[in-house]
């Protein structure tokens, strides 16, 4: 908030907002992973009403409880919560949420044709796959691929804006 409210919003301050979305983003599908794909949905028969409490916990270590009541207004089911978590667009943990907002500050750098295209590859790829109809392993494999498809958005960002001037550096020491 701090940064927010008195830094320039130039280059530096949506490098600093991109970071910050790229981690959440990160951080939202590991809580997703980790708190949920295997902890019920392989334990067995007898522990299914202890799946709303699993979803809970989910919600909480988000800090998105609160939101979840206010924007679903149902009680709380794995696949709620799922689409609630990655796909909507009002939730600053959601994973579109993220995505948006460093599409929205790609667009405002310059050189911002191969950042762009990884982000949209990544907003394709998450709305052509239902979340909320996944459970298991096709969860964690749907989770991998958001994760592997963030590294790569930030690799693509790295080689555009950081290492372009050593490669371009690189290529006059030879020349």
């Amino acid at each position: 908030g701090f940064l927010s409210g008195s830094m320039i919003h130039g280059s530096a301050w949506h490098f600093l907002r991109m970071g910050q979305f790229i981690e959440r983003a990160d951080m939202t599908t590991r809580i997703i992973d980790v708190r949920s794909v295997d902890l019920l949905n392989e334990a067995g028969e007898g522990l299914e009403p202890y799946a709303q409490q699993q979803w809970r916990s989910v919600l909480r270590s988000l800090h998105s409880m609160q939101a979840y009541h206010l924007s679903v207004g149902q009680p709380i089911a794995q696949p709620l919560v799922l689409d609630f978590l990655f796909r909507n667009p009002e939730l600053p943990r959601s994973f579109i949420y993220c995505l948006l907002r460093i599409r929205n500050s790609l667009r405002s750098l310059p050189r911002n044709d191969k950042p762009l295209a990884a982000i949209n590859r990544i907003m394709r790829f998450t709305s052509q796959t239902d979340p909320s109809k996944l459970e298991g392993k096709p969860l964690h494999a749907f989770i991998d691929e958001c994760q592997l498809k963030l590294y790569e958005l930030d690799r693509v960002m790295d080689s555009t804006y950081f290492h372009a001037r050593l490669r371009v550096n690189a290529k006059r020491k030879r020349a």
